[in-house]
This record gives structure tokens, C-alpha cells and sequence, in this order.
């Protein structure tokens, strides 16, 4: 946002205008006690008052013969201004407003949320959904792959259903590239127990997973509106080993399933404005980025907060508590699903 000011021209031959910002808040306010001192609207401490000092600091004052004298136009105003104009409830809520303003521009407590901090959000021992996996075939599949390897969107994969315990049922289509039915189906059994941990909400919306192969320092990716998400094996592997898996599910998951049903609502919207921070630098990114890591955040507050040290909760909950809200909603059905919003693209 830009500030206007207004510079008046200098009144009369032997007065000259003096530049009001140059003069300290401390002989200013005594300049004004002394002009206004008649006056039982001007009370320098309150506050109110002082709020109205500091914005005269950017109006020029002009000096005559050791008087100063606040502009004609500035003093009528004063001379006729209601003391209720700016009450303090005003005051209070513009200055709640600058806070705001300022804790949008505060440095996020953690990198992300999978991989930057030092608890476990989601743990191995959590109980799992997960009940069965069952081959369909080798058939083809959309296999999106963002490393660029030229190789068509649409070919052959290793299908399989993932079945639930709750009813829910998630597809898994894994690469080619493994070889052989046998080995991708040894792949597909490592992300069941995973997928088992997402709330029931997010199974009952996301559609199927893709798993290619390799790519060790490639990160899974999701599409809201197709409702899916990619991964790779082999950084699979390498989350496993840092018990990162169940929350890259879990991000991505978020992407996949409600994301697309809430990202544009009013709730949210409202949630993120007056929180007025990121709870990570890459919440910081994008719009996407913030609802999935708030998410995992949230989740956890909301079902494990002893998962999460005293002094990291306390402050994930004074940094985004109208986002943890939100997905209290949400998680608990309070916050409904819009008509339609799961369909896929």
C-alpha cells in the first residue's frame, strides 16, 4: 500500500514553513498542550489523543515568531472534532489491525512440516484401516511423471485395489519399470498401511495413487481436482527410513481429497486472514502449500497434541488457531462438503 501526504504552502512574508517531521514527538506534544490547552477535547494522555500526535507529525507546522501554529485547516478540524470519532474500541481494532499486518510478515517457526521438524505427526505403531490388496491387472493408466522422461502420460502399469476396513477403496497403479507383477505388488503393500492412516474423509475421496519408479530425490506431487497423488519408490524408501512417509501421505493426501472443496471458501479465507502468518516456509509458497501443511498441523493438535512438544504447541497454536479451527470442522463433518466439490476433472 502506498501514503499520501499533504504539504501545505508557507503562509505569510515573515513566516516560514518548518518541517513538522523533524520536530520530536516529546516538544511536539508540549507545542500542542500549549496551542490546545483551552481545549477539554485534547487530552494528551490518552491515548486516542497521541494517535492523532504522531499522524500530525507528517503535516508541515508553521513557525512565527517563536509561535507554532498547526494549518488553519488541520486546527478547524481539531477545534470541531467529537471526542467519540475515533474511540478507543477504534483505536483498539486499528491497532489489532497493524499487528496483524505485522505478524503476516513473521519468519515461519519451521521449514515444512514433513521433513522440518523433529516430531512424528503421524507414527508407525498408529492403527491402520488398511485391509487388503487385490491385482486387477496390467493395463493402462495415467502415470504422470514430473521428472520429464518423455515417456507417454497413458501406458501399461500393475493395477491394484486397495480395500479398507471402513468400506473405502483407493487404487494403486505402480510402474512398468518394476517388471514383474510380484515385485510391484511388493512395492504397493508398503503404501496400504499408509493410506490406512488418512482420516476416513480423505479415502472416501481420493480416487487412485501412481507409483513410479526410482527417483529417490523426487518428490510426490498431487492433483485436487483428479483427486490423485504420485510418488516415487525410491524416495518412498528414503521417507520409510526417516519416518516421514505417513505425513508425505498425509500432505499429499490433503491435496488430493478436500483440498479442492476448500481452498476458494470463505472459511478458509477467513481462517488464514486472521491468523495473519505461516506456520512454514513452504505454507509461505503458495495458497496449496499453506492449506496441506496447516493441515498436518491442525490434525495433530487436534488428535495427538502430546505428539508435539509443550513449547512448539503452544506456539503453533497462538500462530494459526483459527486454521486449526477450521480443520477441526472440517475433520469432524461440522464443516460440510459443497455438492459436486469431489468431482474430478
Amino acid at each position: 500500500m502506498s501514503t499520501a501526504q499533504m504539504h501545505g504552502p508557507p503562509l505569510g512574508r515573515r513566516c516560514k514553513t518548518a518541517n513538522s517531521g523533524a520536530l520530536s514527538e516529546a516538544k511536539l506534544t508540549g507545542q500542542l498542550h500549549g496551542a490546545f490547552c483551552a481545549s477539554p477535547r485534547l487530552k494528551l494522555d490518552d491515548p486516542t489523543s497521541l494517535a492523532h500526535i504522531r499522524m500530525m507529525k507528517n503535516l508541515p507546522v508553521i513557525a512565527c515568531s517563536g509561535t507554532v501554529l498547526i494549518v488553519a485547516v488541520f486546527a478547524a478540524v481539531w477545534s470541531v472534532r467529537d471526542t467519540d470519532a475515533l474511540s478507543p474500541s477504534t483505536f483498539a481494532k486499528e491497532t489489532s489491525q497493524k499487528e496483524s499486518d505485522m505478524s503476516a510478515g513473521t519468519t515461519p517457526p519451521y521449514r515444512s512440516s514433513v521433513v522440518g521438524t523433529d516430531f512424528d505427526f503421524i507414527t508407525a505403531d498408529d492403527p491402520s484401516a488398511f485391509d487388503r490388496l487385490d491385482f486387477l491387472g496390467f493395463q493402462k493408466f495415467e502415470m504422470p511423471d514430473k521428472r520429464g522422461t518423455g515417456r507417454p502420460l497413458v501406458q501399461n502399469a500393475y493395477v491394484f485395489d486397495a480395500y479398507f476396513k471402513d468400506g473405502t477403496k483407493i487404487k494403486i497403479a505402480v510402474d512398468q519399470e518394476f517388471g514383474s507383477k510380484e515385485a510391484a505388488e511388493q512395492d504397493a503393500s508398503r503404501y496400504g498401511a499408509p493410506l490406512g492412516k488418512l482420516p476416513p474423509l480423505y479415502r472416501n475421496i481420493i480416487r487412485h495413487i501412481t507409483v513410479n519408479f526410482g527417483g529417490s530425490d523426487t518428490t510426490a506431487f498431487a492433483e485436487d481436482k483428479g483427486h490423485f497423488f504420485t510418488i516415487y519408490s525410491g524416495n518412498a524408501s528414503k521417507r520409510i527410513d526417516t519416518h516421514d512417509l505417513e505425513e508425505t501421505f498425509f500432505h499429499e493426501g490433503t491435496h488430493a481429497s478436500i483440498q479442492a472443496a476448500y481452498l476458494e471458501s470463505p472459511d478458509w479465507k477467513s481462517a488464514v486472514s486472521r491468523d495473519g502468518s505461516y506456520i512454514t516456509k513452504y505454507a509461505s509458497s503458495s495458497e496449496q502449500e499453506d492449506f496441506a501443511e496447516s493441515a498436518l498441523f491442525a490434525y495433530t493438535i487436534i488428535h495427538h497434541p502430546d505428539r508435539i512438544p509443550d513449547g512448539d504447541r503452544e506456539k503453533i497454536k497462538d500462530m494459526i488457531p483459527n486454521r486449526i479451527e477450521f480443520f477441526r470442522r472440517v475433520f469432524s463433518g461440522e464443516l460440510k462438503l459443497q455438492t459436486g466439490s469431489t468431482d474430478g476433472a
